[in-house]
């Protein structure tokens, strides 16, 4: 039996606790990758991302959550009903309300005689509600006005509990969650695909002929080790640029490894079917 036979047959139905801990060890398991299909390294990718990426993006989603948990008890208990029509926002009392709690800042004016910017700039969070438009500022400041927010509704008067529903203060948790995490994703593919190129040039230098597509899918499994490695650098009380060049150094040594262990005839071998 061949090399590349017997390769083949060990990594026949290999599961993702199998693909896991021949991803931590990628420095010399790489071979056992090299018949796993594109198909595969991105399933695994996804699982793995979901995995190790939850818990960081997680802390990010709570304080999201949170702030969002302000707003929504500001709005229902200090803010008197009002309503927005016309680009316009109406209301019986009498303003300015403002409110400073939980380390923000809250207020109502349809006077004009508020400076939404003079009141947000020295808090990390807030939310100001002027005659013709909103401030929302969640460590940057979105301004909206209302008749860009009526003509998203169809035209369609809002209410205070229409406000609340646009700017999804009662399920902030799980959008900032699910939001932290497509980015997350991004940047695991956008990283896989530096590295890839990287692993591209190496191999020109090398003269081993390789595919992007290939090395991207190796890439896709030598990023075990580092995103671990940044779940566990997100605990600590510190941050540094350090860690993220060591994540990138660590795929990318992953990746010229394998190049280096690698020849045109053991690759074009061991390539996939497409799937």
């Amino acid at each position: 039996m061949g090399v590349v036979e017997g390769m083949a047959k060990d990594q026949a139905g290999m599961n993702f606790i199998q693909k896991f801990r021949a991803g931590l060890l990628f420095f010399r398991e790489y071979p056992k990758f090299q018949r796993e299909s594109f198909r595969d390294a991105l399933k695994y990718i996804l699982v793995l991302g979901l995995i190790v990426g939850a818990p960081t993006v997680l802390p990010h989603a709570m304080e999201d959550h949170r702030v969002a948990g302000y707003k929504l008890k500001w709005i229902e208990e200090k803010v008197p009903e009002f309503k927005i029509d016309g680009g316009k926002l109406s209301v019986i009392d009498k303003t300015p309300v403002v409110d400073k709690e939980n380390g923000g800042v809250f207020a109502l004016d349809t006077t004009g005689k508020l400076n939404a910017d003079t009141i947000l700039k020295d808090y990390s969070y807030g939310l100001v509600l002027t005659e013709d438009r909103m401030f929302n500022k969640d460590i940057t400041v979105k301004e909206k006005l209302y008749s860009a927010l009526q003509k998203q509704l169809m035209g369609k008067a809002l209410s205070k509990e229409d406000l609340i529903r646009v700017l999804g203060l009662r399920m902030m948790g799980v959008y900032s969650f699910l939001n932290y995490l497509i980015k997350y994703y991004l940047e695991l593919f956008f990283i896989a695909l530096v590295i890839s190129l990287c692993g591209l040039v190496a191999g020109k230098v090398l003269a081993v002929k390789l595919r992007l597509a290939d090395l991207y899918r190796l890439t896709l499994f030598a990023l075990t080790l580092p995103m671990v490695f940044a779940l566990l650098v997100s605990l600590l009380p510190v941050r540094s640029m350090l860690f993220a060049g060591i994540y990138f150094a660590l795929a990318s040594v992953f990746l010229i490894r394998a190049v280096v262990g690698m020849n045109d005839g053991e690759m074009a071998k061991a390539r996939p079917k497409r799937g």
